[in-house]
């Protein structure tokens, strides 16, 4: 395996929970990809550079591994990634990122009660 998708390998790494996340965060722009703008399609492979933002800072990493599916390497001590420089975000680019995991907080479904409405009495 010498290649990998962008938005696998950010979940993979645990960088990103879900995959679904590392989607939208590729496509609100907030993923580069040897400095470009980076679709969750994009092929990663090893020397490549991501830039993030991440928790309220801005990462650049260089990607030192492709883990497969289910590998313990991030548990293990060994990063599939270098961390070559890690910086506070500006204030605007660290709500951007509070927006986005806005956007994928988890309400419930109907009919399930958990409503916040209390039955007639």
């Amino acid at each position: 395996m010498d290649e990998l998708r962008l938005d696998l390998y950010l979940k993979r790494c645990r960088l990103i929970k879900r995959r679904a996340l590392a989607n939208a965060a590729c496509t609100r722009g907030l993923i580069l990809l040897n400095g470009a703008a980076a679709r969750p399609g994009k092929k990663v492979r090893v020397g490549d550079r991501l830039n993030l933002r991440h928790g309220g800072r801005l990462l650049e990493l260089e990607v030192v591994a492709l883990p497969r599916k289910g590998e313990k390497r991030v548990l293990e001590g060994r990063m599939p990634y270098r961390i070559l420089s890690s910086a506070p975000a500006p204030r605007q680019e660290a709500m951007e990122v509070v927006f986005l995991f806005e956007d994928f907080e988890e309400e419930p479904e109907e009919g399930t009660g958990h409503d916040s409405e209390e039955p007639g009495r």
